[in-house]
């Protein structure tokens, strides 16, 4: 019973990260951005992983997987740095997915939430050009499973898979230290 309950959240959450990527892939913007995304972009381009305006904007993570994916020999460069986002933003709804289906034991609030996560505004905008907040999303929902997973079995391995997402996600953007402090907080009460 516990393996059929696995394999049946594992095709869910691969279910929702296949439909999630065709939505943001086929919906990605295909060329050169303007403001921040025109940056990031930029600085893939010259391979400037840090920026010189200070670490708060520098998004190092972010810079180095869309500098790994400039060298992927197909379509437009453009396109496939803004193809960074689309696909981690498939994994953030798949993520959510999860979250939702194990901390709820139930599928159907985990597929609406997923569902009207991925078409709204803000994120479908973010998940189709360069920027950093669905990489973001994705590790933070990630800290929150393993998060959820410690709670309910106490294991400390999950703290470490918590830590090391977070470390990621912090890497991507500095809005991350701020889920770190409120662990430190956690961990101080126990």
């Amino acid at each position: 019973m516990v393996n059929n309950n696995k394999k049946h959240l594992a095709i869910g959450y691969l279910t929702v990260l296949a439909l999630a990527a065709a939505l943001y892939i086929s919906t990605c913007a295909p060329a050169v951005l303007w403001q921040d995304s025109g940056v990031y972009q930029y600085r893939v381009w010259h391979n400037d992983i840090e920026g010189g305006l200070g670490l708060a904007l520098s998004h190092p993570l972010f810079h180095i997987l869309a500098i790994g994916a400039k060298y992927v020999p197909c379509g437009a460069f453009a396109h496939r740095v803004n193809l960074v986002s689309a696909i981690a933003a498939a994994f953030a709804i798949a993520n959510l997915y999860l979250l939702l289906r194990l901390w709820l034991g139930s599928n159907m609030p985990a597929v609406v939430a997923a569902v009207t996560f991925a078409v709204s505004h803000t994120f479908w905008r973010h998940a189709v050009i360069a920027e950093t907040y669905t990489l973001y999303t994705a590790l933070f929902v990630a800290e929150l499973i393993m998060l959820l997973q410690y709670v309910r079995t106490r294991r400390i391995c999950y703290l470490y898979w918590l830590g090391l997402f977070n470390g990621l996600a912090i890497a991507d953007h500095m809005l991350a230290s701020i889920p770190l402090l409120c662990y430190a907080v956690l961990n101080l009460q126990h």
